[in-house]
C-alpha cells in the first residue's frame, strides 16, 4: 500500500506540473494573442482533448487486461502489438480530421481553423505513440522514466510557444505549431526508449484482440469530451471569438480547482476501496462539500482580480461564467466518493451510464441556452450537467449499498452557496464588500457542519481508518 500511495503521490505531482505552468504562461501568450485569439486556440485543443483518447483506443486499460507479469522479453510481442494498433488507428483519425478541417472551418465560418486543424492532424499519431509509451512503462514501474517524460513534454511545449509565439510573433498558428513540434519530439524520444517493442514483429491476433477489447470504451471516452468541451462548438456558431476567449479564460481559471478535487481524489480513494462503512462514506462526503465551496467561494470572490491577471482587462467580463465553470472540477471530487459503491463492486457499467447521462444532458442543455443566453448559457449548462452524475450515481448504486448522506447538511451547503452566488454575481460589490461577505460564508459554512465538534469528526476518521 505504501508504494501504491507513494507511486500515485509522485504522479499527480508531475501530473500537475502541466497545468502549472501552462497557467503561469497564459497571461503571456494572451498578451501575445489576445483573448479571442486564445479562444481559436482553446478550441483547437479541444479537438485534440477528442482525438487522443479516441484514437488510444481503450489503450490504458485494455494493455492493463492484456499485459503479463512475465519479462520484458515475453511480453514485447503485446507492448508492440499495442503501439502497432495505436499507430494504425490515430493515422486513420488524422487523416479523417485533415479531410474534416475545411467542412469545420465552412460550418463555423472560421476559416482560420481549416490550417489549424490541419497542423494539428500531422502531430497526432505521434500524440498517440507517445501516450502509449507513457501508459506501458507504468505498467512496467518505470515511474522516474515516466516522470521525467511528462516533465519535458511540458517544458519542451514552454519553451517552443514562447519562442513561436512570444519572440516570432507567429500568433495563433505559433501556438499550434508549437503543439506539432512538441508532439513529434516527445514521440521520438519515445520511440527511442521503446526500441525493443518496435523491433517485434506485431502479433496481429493480439492486434485484433486490443481492437476488438477498445471498441466498446470509446463511447465512454466521447461521453467525457462531450461534457467537457462540446460547449466550445456550440459557442462558436453564437458568439464572438472575443466571448469565445473569455470563456476559454474563465475555463482555465476553473481549472484550479482541479488542484483541489485531484489530490484528494489520490489520497482518498486508496483509502475508501477498504472502508465500506455508511458513516465513512457520509462522513467524507459532508466534509468534503463544505472545504470545496469555501475553496470555490475564494475564487469566485477573487476572480475579477485573477481574471484580469491572467486575461488582461477583457477578461473580466467573464466573471459571470466563474461562479458555474468551477462546479464542474469541485464536483468531480464528489463523483469519486459516491462511485466507490460500484467501483468495490466491479460495477464499472455504473460508472459510464452516469457520465453518459450527464453527456446526454450537457448537450441538451447546450442546444437550449447558447442561442438564448451565450457563453452565460455554457455556464449554466456545464455546471448542471456535472451536477446530474453525483444524482445518477447516488440512484444507481442503492441497488450496490444503500448510504445515508447528510441530506439536511448537504442542502444546506446548497442554499448557502446559491445565496452567495447570487449576491455576488448582482450586487456589484465593492472589494471590502466581498471580503466581508467571503467571511460571512466561511462562518455560515462552519455553523452547517458544526465545526466545534470537530472532536467528533476526529474520532469517526480514526476508528474507521484502523479497520
Amino acid at each position: 500500500m505504501r508504494r501504491v500511495l507513494t507511486t500515485t503521490t509522485i504522479y499527480s505531482i508531475a501530473a500537475l506540473v502541466g497545468p502549472l505552468v501552462a497557467l503561469l504562461l497564459t497571461p503571456i501568450y494572451i498578451n501575445a494573442i489576445g483573448v479571442a485569439g486564445y479562444g481559436t486556440v482553446d478550441l483547437v485543443q479541444s479537438v485534440a482533448q477528442f482525438l487522443i483518447p479516441v484514437a488510444l483506443w481503450g489503450l490504458p486499460t485494455t494493455l492493463i487486461a492484456r499485459a503479463t507479469n512475465g519479462s520484458l522479453q515475453s511480453q514485447s510481442p503485446v507492448f508492440g502489438s499495442a503501439l502497432y494498433l495505436a499507430v494504425f488507428v490515430s493515422s486513420g483519425f488524422g487523416v479523417v480530421c485533415l479531410l474534416m478541417a475545411p467542412i469545420v472551418a465552412q460550418i463555423t465560418q472560421r476559416p482560420d481553423l481549416n490550417e489549424l486543424l490541419r497542423v494539428y492532424a500531422i502531430s497526432l499519431p505521434f500524440a498517440t505513440v507517445f501516450g502509449v509509451v507513457l501508459i506501458i512503462m507504468r505498467l512496467l514501474g518505470q515511474v522516474w522514466r515516466v516522470v521525467v517524460l511528462m516533465v519535458m513534454y511540458v517544458l519542451i511545449l514552454a519553451v517552443t510557444r514562447v519562442v513561436l509565439v512570444v519572440w516570432s510573433d507567429a500568433g495563433v498558428y505559433g501556438m499550434i505549431m508549437a503543439l506539432t513540434a512538441t508532439n513529434g519530439v516527445v514521440a521520438l524520444i519515445g520511440i527511442a526508449l521503446s526500441w525493443r517493442w518496435w523491433w517485434a514483429p506485431p502479433n496481429w491476433a493480439e492486434v485484433w484482440q486490443f481492437a476488438r477489447l477498445g471498441a466498446p470504451l470509446l463511447p465512454a471516452s466521447m461521453s467525457v469530451w462531450v461534457l467537457l468541451f462540446i460547449d466550445r462548438w456550440f459557442l462558436v456558431q453564437y458568439v464572438s471569438p472575443l466571448a469565445q476567449g473569455q470563456y476559454a479564460v474563465a475555463a482555465v481559471v476553473a481549472s484550479l480547482m482541479a488542484f483541489v478535487a485531484e489530490p484528494f481524489k489520490q489520497a482518498w480513494q486508496p483509502v475508501a476501496r477498504h472502508q465500506t462503512h455508511p458513516s465513512f462514506a457520509t462522513w467524507s462526503l459532508t466534509m468534503y462539500v463544505a472545504a470545496v465551496l469555501i475553496a470555490g467561494a475564494v475564487v469566485v470572490t477573487w476572480s475579477p482580480e485573477i481574471l484580469e491577471v491572467i486575461g488582461g482587462y477583457d477578461a473580466r467580463a467573464a466573471v459571470s461564467l466563474m461562479p458555474w465553470l468551477i462546479l464542474a472540477p469541485l464536483l468531480s471530487g464528489v463523483v469519486a466518493i459516491v462511485s466507490m459503491p460500484a467501483i468495490r463492486a466491479q460495477r464499472t457499467t455504473f460508472l459510464a451510464w452516469a457520465t453518459l447521462a450527464g453527456a446526454l444532458v450537457n448537450i441538451g442543455l447546450n442546444i437550449w441556452l447558447i442561442p438564448l443566453y451565450g457563453a452565460q448559457g455554457a455556464a449554466w449548462a456545464t455546471a448542471l450537467a456535472a451536477l446530474v452524475i453525483p444524482v445518477v450515481h447516488v440512484w444507481l448504486h442503492q441497488s450496490l449499498q444503500s448510504i445515508a448522506y447528510d441530506w439536511l447538511r448537504l442542502v444546506g451547503f446548497v442554499v448557502l452557496w446559491c445565496a452567495y452566488l447570487v449576491l455576488f454575481t448582482y450586487g456589484e460589490l465593492s472589494v471590502a464588500q466581498r471580503m466581508v461577505a467571503l467571511v460571512g460564508f466561511i462562518v455560515s459554512v462552519c455553523l452547517i457542519i458544526k465545526v466545534w465538534q470537530w472532536r467528533q469528526w476526529a474520532t469517526l476518521w480514526l476508528s474507521d481508518s484502523t479497520k
